[in-house]
């Protein structure tokens, strides 16, 4: 499951790039798309740290980042 999230935050990653590419050739920024692709990076950035914590308990993950 790990192994999926960490493919869809990839995907998130690409469509936030595409979103600036797209802002810096048009000299505008579609502020709500990029809210969104970022909405959907912090999540699935969440729901990958509880995925971890589930699936190797007691591992040292720093939480003071």
């Amino acid at each position: 499951m790990a192994r999926v999230i960490g493919c869809r935050i990839k995907s998130e990653l690409v469509e936030i790039d595409e979103e600036l590419q797209t802002a810096r050739a048009t000299d505008s920024t579609n502020w709500e798309a990029l809210e969104t692709e970022l909405g959907d990076l912090l999540f699935d950035t969440f729901l990958l740290t509880q995925i971890c914590e589930r699936d190797f308990p007691g591992a040292d993950v720093p939480t003071n980042l």
